[in-house]
């Protein structure tokens, strides 16, 4: 962080890009980069930044594992196309990626005393948050809930606060 406040400084006493980025032994890309970001952050723009991916594209979201994993310890005897073909019948929007045919071979167990809580949606909640107000079902300590129980409770609890 340093080296980059002292590039920046000396950007900003009028020094050129071109020769400052000489000097540093950056690109003139990632001078800009750096100056652009303190433009907009400030110092805190310069600081060192995680390289870790913001998501994996090849990666089942935790709730889907879950069931699976569940699935496949209730019947072991069940193999991957068994399993999707459940999954698929139960949730007919859950989208199939290929990867649920390799996932119950992965460790990962539901032992007592754990818990797996899903949320399933009929939409994509980063498309509309207004999907959030009306979960097709919801898992919690391996009960399932649908939406009529969920509709029954919602009930009960609105009666209760009047």
């Amino acid at each position: 962080m340093d080296e980059r406040v002292r590039f920046v400084a000396r950007l900003l006493d009028g020094e050129k890009m071109a020769p400052l980025c000489r000097a540093f032994g950056i690109s003139r890309k990632t001078g800009y980069k750096i100056f652009s970001r303190y433009k907009e952050m400030g110092i805190e723009g310069l600081t060192d930044r995680s390289r870790r991916p913001y998501r994996h594209a090849n990666q089942l979201p935790f709730q889907i594992e879950t069931l699976i994993v569940s699935l496949k310890k209730e019947q072991p005897s069940w193999g991957a196309p068994k399993i999707r073909e459940k999954l698929m019948r139960l949730y007919p929007d859950l989208h199939a990626p290929a990867r649920f045919f390799s996932l119950p071979n992965q460790d990962g167990t539901i032992a007592p005393g754990q818990r797996a809580d899903i949320v399933l949606l009929d939409d994509n909640p980063l498309e509309s948050l207004a999907t959030l107000r009306a979960p097709r079902a919801v898992v919690v300590g391996g009960t399932v809930l649908d939406r009529a129980e969920l509709d029954r409770m919602t009930d009960e609890l609105l009666a209760a606060a009047e």
